[in-house]
Parts: C-alpha cells; structure tokens; sequence
C-alpha cells in the first residue's frame, strides 16, 4: 500500500472522508482495495461480454460502487 501514485491519491481522499465523518473507521487500504478489487471485477466482466451493452454496464458499474461507499459509512452493518 503507498506504492503507487493513484493509489495514494485514492487512500488520501477516503482518508478525507473519514475525518470529514462520511466514512468508518475500516482502514483506508481495506477500502481502496474493497473499492479496487469490485471495478476490477466489472471491468473484466464487461471486457468478456457479459453486459448487454456499455449502458448496462455503466449503469451496474455506478449502483455497485454506491453500494460499496454505503458499506463503509458509519453505523453500516459490517
């Protein structure tokens, strides 16, 4: 963790939204990675075929990465 440039840049704005009270306590490199790992996922999904089309892709992209964030705020259910 660090190591990378867009990395840090991710960590230092999940780490702004934790003082700022948006998100939990989880460390930030839990999150980015957490983060990280689900567009990987989608992206490789979308590069095998596996959407309808790019709408329905970005459409799914965007409601899995809210719902991702939600687990984060605080009082959500870990």
């Amino acid at each position: 963790a660090g190591r990378s440039p867009p990395g840090k840049l991710v960590t230092d704005r999940i780490e702004a939204a934790q003082r700022d009270g948006l998100l939990g306590p989880t460390p930030s490199h839990e999150i980015a990675l957490s983060l990280w790992a689900m567009v990987q996922g989608l992206v490789e999904l979308y590069r095998a075929g596996r959407f309808t089309d790019e709408a329905q892709f970005r459409a799914l992209y965007r409601s899995a990465l809210r719902r991702c964030i939600a687990s984060f705020r605080p009082g959500a259910p870990s």
